[in-house]
């Protein structure tokens, strides 16, 4: 009687500590990500591909786009914490590149947002795994 008393409470115990550890778990946002927006240069959607991975040293991100503004461009300066993501990263404006802020937060499975130049053009963004 005390061996099934005793393995009923560690079952118990288990059920509480389990979902209380996943809560405090980071969203894993390493992948391949595809995304849509709309930007001044244009009346048709731009769409982003982006690619976080995750080293030694922490995260980086590739971000290309349909336009041929961003080609495999690295983005600076990422953190990402409690479910909130943000970077900067460099577009190629024609003539001279644009510095860019993006800030990103977990909504479900996706990565929601929105980015701003430094000129104050902004769009928002919602990015889904592929």
């Amino acid at each position: 009687m005390r061996k099934i008393g005793l393995t009923m409470f560690l079952f118990l115990c288990f059920l509480v500590i389990l979902p209380a550890a996943e809560i405090g778990a980071e969203f894993d946002i390493v992948g391949t990500w595809i995304g849509e927006t709309y930007t001044p240069a244009s009346p048709e959607p731009d769409k982003l591909t982006m690619i976080i991975e995750k080293g030694s040293e922490g995260y980086s991100i590739i971000l290309s786009d349909s336009m041929g503004m961003l080609l495999d461009e690295e983005a600076e300066n990422i953190e990402y914490a409690d479910g909130q993501l943000s970077f900067d990263f460099s577009v190629y404006a024609g003539d001279t590149y644009m510095k860019v802020n993006m800030t990103l937060e977990v909504v479900d499975e996706t990565l929601t947002g929105q980015w701003e130049t430094v000129e104050g053009d902004t769009g928002s963004i919602t990015f889904t795994r592929e």
